[in-house]
């Protein structure tokens, strides 16, 4: 999986080095070269970040990087990870036998065919395209997906729009046009599009999955600030990301899965990037 090329134009950033997928990756790769009796060398500008560099320097590699075919099934294996949990969550997607999603001691969980979202959860996608905004539809249409069931049989399409705009206006989606068709927004303001929807519907509890990335900083800023904003309304908000500045700015709590299985369970004032790595890894820090 990991190459010594010197060339790759699609180095893996340090954030994504820490992702348990790449990590696991890296420890094999870094045994099976210890047992061969081979040091194990790859370039790459992730090994300057100090999260990162202890963990390389600790399975016997000093630098990192990926070529970009390889980049790209990595970042596609993280994104099939992440979603498996964060739609198993949300209901979406059945949960295996023995297993279940306790809300308020009430099960929301899916046991057989895919459904829809739990009515007690609000979720944003990390890809709104693929499972949370229907792109043949205009805007209007997307905000109000979860409102159906409260609209006339036949709603007028001012109704429509005039329940669509403060949504629109209040989430700075641009441009604000209720009639423009989903697919020909830019990729942040789809996702605030999908902020808006899911903020609106007073769900108890909300599931961010990376719910910044691919979006540009001004996007970013706008939808951490709405989810800090959520969380100090009450509302319980469960964020996935493999962005360690992320879940370390937003986080009141952060656990920390590795195999599947929760590793760790700390406050924020207890974590760092250092230390959060390494458990990702299945290693716990020194003392």
């Amino acid at each position: 999986i990991l190459a010594a090329d010197r060339n790759a134009s699609d180095a893996i950033d340090h954030h994504t080095v820490l992702h348990p997928a790449v990590l696991r990756a890296i420890k094999l790769v870094a045994e099976a070269g210890e047992k061969a009796g081979r040091s194990i060398a790859v370039c790459g500008e992730a090994a300057a970040n100090p999260a990162v560099a202890g963990l390389l320097i600790g399975f016997g590699i000093r630098q990192l990087s990926m070529s970009p075919a390889t980049s790209a099934w990595v970042r596609q294996r993280i994104r099939t990870l992440d979603s498996r949990v964060a739609e198993a969550l949300a209901g979406l997607v059945p949960i295996e036998p023995g297993g279940d999603v306790v809300l308020a001691g009430t099960s929301i969980a899916s046991r057989g065919q895919p459904r829809a979202i739990a009515a007690e959860v609000g979720y944003i996608p990390e890809r709104p395209l693929d499972n949370a905004v229907v792109a043949d539809l205009d805007l209007a249409l997307n905000l109000l997906l979860r409102e159906v069931g409260d609209l006339a049989f036949f709603p007028s399409r001012r109704a429509i729009d005039g329940r669509a705009r403060p949504m629109i206006a209040d989430y700075d989606v641009r441009p604000p046009r209720p009639d423009l068709l989903a697919s020909a927004l830019s990729g942040g303001n789809l996702q605030k599009m999908v902020v808006a929807r899911e903020l609106s519907h007073e769900a108890s509890v909300l599931i961010a999955e990376q719910p910044t990335r691919g979006v540009d900083v001004g996007a970013t800023e706008f939808i951490h600030g709405q989810l800090l904003a959520e969380r100090n309304r009450g509302r319980a908000v469960l964020l996935i990301s493999a962005e360690l500045s992320e879940i370390l700015a937003l986080s009141d709590r952060i656990l920390v899965m590795y195999e599947g299985r929760i590793l760790a369970d700390m406050p924020r004032a207890a974590a760092d990037e250092q230390s959060l790595g390494l458990l990702m890894a299945g290693r716990a820090a020194a003392p």
